[in-house]
């Protein structure tokens, strides 16, 4: 894997572990000064977006890779990438649009500085500007002194309600911010139920969630597919697990 510098770092959280669209699954509360955990019941999901399998099934994904990453032990982008495609293809789940080769560039960006991924996309201006939205609400979340998964999901929420109601947009550009913010909502749990604090290091750590969520969401507005954003996501974790000192 190849040496990352990590400079920009400013966005949030998130998650990992099982989280069943109709399920109440229990969430930890991160303090960021000592990372201690207590329980809180929440349950991921939002009835009134219309695409929120979306969400539900880039967690499958994730959830469904585990046991091929545990083998691979960071051997990098294409193990990674080879795990998602064993996976979605087991699965029946249909191809992205473009190439998985594409993962590790996207990531890569993403985890210096999203906002190279928002102006190198090729998507409408209101787009880029609800996605910008969702990464600052993201990186709000992550600067509180304790990271609430409730919060961020309320906010979230409130986002896709302005989303649904803008007439501004096109049905596909809120198709694509709303399938964005599904995943958010989804992969934040996903990661933040799973490994609450799995490392010494509280700047590494909140740098992994931050790198995770924001990845997967930058890969489900570029492609659409759920497995294409679960390979980000999964690669950001392990370019920060193991490219971090």
């Amino acid at each position: 894997m190849k040496t990352i510098q990590f400079m920009l770092l400013g966005l949030v959280i998130l998650i990992l572990s099982a989280c069943k669209k109709n399920d109440v699954v229990k969430i930890s509360t991160v303090t960021n000064s000592d990372l201690s955990t207590r329980s809180v019941t929440e349950n991921p999901a939002n009835s009134l977006n219309p695409f929120d399998s979306v969400g539900y099934w880039h967690n499958k994904v994730l959830e469904g890779i585990q046991p091929c990453i545990e083998k691979i032990n960071g051997l990098g982008e294409d193990a990674v990438t080879g795990c998602v495609i064993q996976f979605a293809t087991t699965a029946n789940l249909s191809p992205p649009n473009l190439s998985f080769d594409n993962v590790g560039l996207l990531v890569k960006d993403q985890v210096n500085n999203y906002r190279n991924i928002l102006h190198a996309m090729s998507i409408s201006q209101p787009v880029k500007t609800g996605l910008d939205t969702l990464f600052n609400i993201i990186k709000r979340s992550a600067s509180q002194p304790e990271i609430n998964y409730g919060d961020f999901k309320t906010a979230v929420m409130n986002y896709e309600t302005k989303i649904t109601e803008d007439e501004g947009l096109t049905a596909v550009q809120k198709e694509t911010l709303l399938k964005s913010s599904s995943v958010a909502r989804f992969s934040f749990c996903y990661w933040m139920n799973d490994h609450p604090n799995d490392t010494a290091s509280i700047f590494k750590n909140i740098t992994k969630w931050i790198a995770t969520v924001t990845s997967d969401v930058a890969g489900i507005a570029v492609s659409g597919n759920v497995a294409y954003a679960a390979d980000c996501s999964q690669y950001a974790y392990e370019l920060v697990s193991y490219g971090m000192p």
